[in-house]
């Protein structure tokens, strides 16, 4: 009888409907995929990770419906059929580029180079945007407030409060986009129990910083719609083994820039609208209005191996991944978001399609709960109405049919948390693609605002005679100044990725030591470029303590104009440098030290409590 009582934990394990996720892309470049959840005549809302997020349909350029999954094969009628458990291999994700600065010219890292899995990350906006920012703020401060709510299993949310009451809190998460560092928030509800603490800003702070999330909302469709509608044109490079043949490219014709590309024409316009704007930026920073007639040729590679192959006969076998030729007015860069963005795609499909089959194995898990339920159930009544369910028989038989339940529970449960994880890790990996891809992205920008720098004050900063007379280190200082800057609502935001720059000072400084301040500005251009590894090391070091020193006069308001021409006047008239620099600082060079060494302490101690 109890073998009888066993061939009704049978399961039939079926095929169920499953919501298809469609990839939807918006007029300004943004992607998104995820389920729609709801639809009518004007918007469409879709499901994320976090919420759901919900678009005018106005704005949306394409819709595509992801492909349907097989249809698994049904277990023999015959036999008990196990939920099998699936042990998938996820794809990590790519390695991240140098987050150090343009400061550490380095050998190009292969993008499909892998990395460990990681946490999923706190959802926040990405650095070295051109978003919207307070105008007048201190442009040595981030201007991005938000709240900030800590859950229990230690990761932070960034966004805005909307409601709370005594069981759930309502959020805004602020999540950044992928291809034009748009912003977008995403609401959802968190439960009291999951939160640990709640860091609130005041009612008029959160009024003020959702109005310029807004503003910077404004400005970056205007940005994607700018780049749009930059002007790509068809023309040619020389291939080096052989000049007599040609190899077509394509290039953008500015007002101060002619810009060529083998890479692909999104990644050009960006590229060139990008510059323009900085360019245009740092002239209304420091009011030059010098006329020049000159354009700058810029070149930018598609991949690194042919930036380093085609440029070696001018760098004579430099290893830095840019350069401004003054002599030339050239600018040449190499750029390998294209290798990340292959990688990134091809992995992100994997994952989507790994995770369709995850998705349905847990449909099919519920159809087989719901079979079992309802097996035990028809078992129950058989007993029951055959009189045998009070006899202790049948108690026992109900007992047995109780603990196969239970036991099948515990081990579709178990399975059941290996698929959460491995869909939890698929959503963290293609998080963590898409930060790697959009750094990749930004630092490509950043490299080409730190050569455009040079152009610009090699152009139009200085007089061609006081442009020959500025020393490397001002140079190289102002040019990382500025290439980590945010330009927001027409403002600079500047002093960003300090505590990176500033911790691989205090490691210079423990070790081989840094240079003093005569030695750092009597160096020459060979003291900043890279050659082979040997060199590594003290190129890098001149690039760090040339930021640090531009980033203690900027703090102190000495980067303006008229300041630096006075300077390069004292050069001119023979002064030493190292007397010349207390024109510049405005100060004596003992007080200057100080404030260098001030600005390295909090960093060093901070690292120093934290390891």
């Amino acid at each position: 009888m109890l073998n009888a009582r066993r061939s009704l934990m049978l399961i039939f394990i079926t095929c169920a409907a499953i919501a298809r996720a469609e990839t939807i892309e918006l007029k300004d470049g943004t992607v998104i995929v995820g389920p729609v959840v709801d639809e009518n005549d004007t918007t469409i809302t879709v499901k994320v990770k976090f919420g759901t997020i919900q678009y005018p349909k106005n704005e949306i350029k394409s819709r595509k419906t992801d492909d349907a999954a097989p249809e698994p094969a049904k277990s023999p009628a015959n036999e008990t059929a196990k939920v099998p458990t699936p042990k998938p291999e996820t794809k990590k994700p790519i390695a991240p580029p140098p987050s150090a600065a343009r400061s550490t010219p380095a050998a190009p890292q292969d993008p499909a180079q892998l990395s460990a899995p990681v946490q999923r990350p706190a959802v926040q906006m990405g650095p070295g945007t051109l978003g919207g920012s307070p105008s007048g703020s201190d442009p040595h401060e981030d201007s991005s407030a938000r709240d900030v709510i800590v859950l229990k299993d230690g990761t932070q949310q960034l966004g805005f409060l909307v409601s709370e009451s005594d069981e759930d809190v309502v959020f805004d998460i602020v999540m950044s986009g992928r291809k034009v560092s748009k912003t977008i928030l995403s609401r959802t509800t968190f439960k009291k129990g999951e939160i640990d603490s709640i860091k609130k800003l005041s009612d008029a702070d959160r009024a003020a910083a959702i109005k310029d999330l807004d503003s910077a909302a404004k400005e970056t469709k205007l940005d994607a719609a700018g780049e749009q509608n930059v002007r790509v044109e068809a023309t040619t490079w020389p291939l080096k083994a052989d000049p007599t043949k040609l190899i077509p490219v394509k290039k953008v014709e500015l007002d101060h820039f002619t810009i060529e590309s083998d890479a692909n024409e999104e990644l050009l316009r960006k590229l060139a609208f990008r510059i323009d704007k900085v360019f245009k930026a740092y002239a209304q920073h420091f009011g030059a209005d010098r006329d020049n007639n000159v354009k700058v040729r810029v070149m930018i590679f598609n991949s690194m191996e042919s930036y380093y192959g085609s440029v070696a006969d001018i760098t004579g076998g430099v290893k830095n991944p840019a350069f401004y030729n003054s002599q030339l007015k050239q600018i040449c860069a190499g750029c390998d978001v294209a290798k990340y963005e292959q990688e990134v795609v091809a992995i992100r499909e994997y994952h989507r399609q790994l995770d369709i089959k995850l998705q349905e194995w847990k449909i099919n898990l519920e159809q087989a709960r719901a079979d079992v339920r309802a097996k035990v159930s028809r078992a129950y009544d058989k007993l029951n109405a055959g009189g045998k369910g009070a006899t202790v028989e049948g108690q026992a038989a109900m007992e047995q049919i109780k603990q196969q339940e239970r036991e099948w529970q515990l081990q579709v449960g178990a399975q059941e948390k290996e698929v959460n994880g491995i869909q939890d890790e698929i959503f963290s990996l293609n998080r963590r693609n898409d930060v790697v891809f959009a750094s990749a992205t930004q630092q490509m920008l950043a490299t080409m605002y730190h050569e455009g720098f040079h152009a610009f004050v090699d152009n139009y900063l200085f007089t061609p005679e006081q442009a020959r007379l500025v020393p490397r280190w001002l140079n190289e200082g102002l040019a990382q100044y500025f290439e980590s800057a945010r330009l927001e609502n027409g403002h600079f935001i500047l002093g960003q990725d300090v505590r990176e720059r500033l911790a691989l000072l205090k490691r210079f400084r423990n070790g081989s030591g840094l240079f003093t301040l005569e030695q750092l500005v009597n160096g020459g251009a060979s003291d900043y470029m890279v050659h082979e590894i040997a060199n590594l090391e003290r190129s890098t070091k001149n690039y760090l303590q040339a930021w640090l020193l531009t980033n203690v006069l900027g703090a102190k308001g000495r980067l303006k104009r008229e300041i630096l021409q006075a300077y390069i006047q004292e050069l001119a008239a023979k002064r030493p440098p190292l007397e010349a620099l207390k024109t510049l600082s405005g100060m004596p060079n003992e007080e200057l030290e100080k404030l260098m060494d001030e600005k390295l302490s909090p960093t060093i101690q901070a690292v120093e409590e934290k390891k």
